[in-house]
């Protein structure tokens, strides 16, 4: 039996095609910030999803996100792909456009993680 902490999400999968080279480019970038993949999508999917994280244009039709893509796996908790799902219904976007433009972003520099500041007190 797996062991749950009660009150945390459990991270579900979720399927994506994301072309190796926009995967490998951001992937760099998240390495030499010290984080992963995973970390990076759930924290711009958050962002996107209350709006507080902007999309670069939408550039990938169905020519460039297609069959032929690697498949990805990438975690998310239910609650924050339903978010993200609902903005980009407004927008008419596909989740795997939302997640392919948020990998691209990310990897050219156009979107930033958000940033933490740590603060101690005595």
């Amino acid at each position: 039996m797996t062991e749950r902490k009660i009150g945390v999400e459990r991270k579900m999968p979720h399927a994506i095609r994301c072309s190796d080279a926009r995967w490998m480019k951001a992937q760099r970038r998240a390495e030499s910030e010290g984080v992963t993949m995973t970390l990076m999508i759930s924290e711009l999917l958050d962002g996107y999803g209350r709006g507080l994280v902007k999309l670069p244009p939408a550039g990938l039709g169905p020519k460039e996100v297609g069959p032929r893509e690697a498949s990805r796996s990438i975690r998310a908790t239910n609650q924050l792909w339903d978010l993200a799902k609902k903005k980009a219904s407004v927008k008419s976007l596909a989740m795997n456009q939302v997640v392919n433009l948020i990998i691209e972003g990310y990897g050219n520099g156009s979107i930033n993680l958000p940033r933490v500041v740590k603060s101690y007190t005595k």
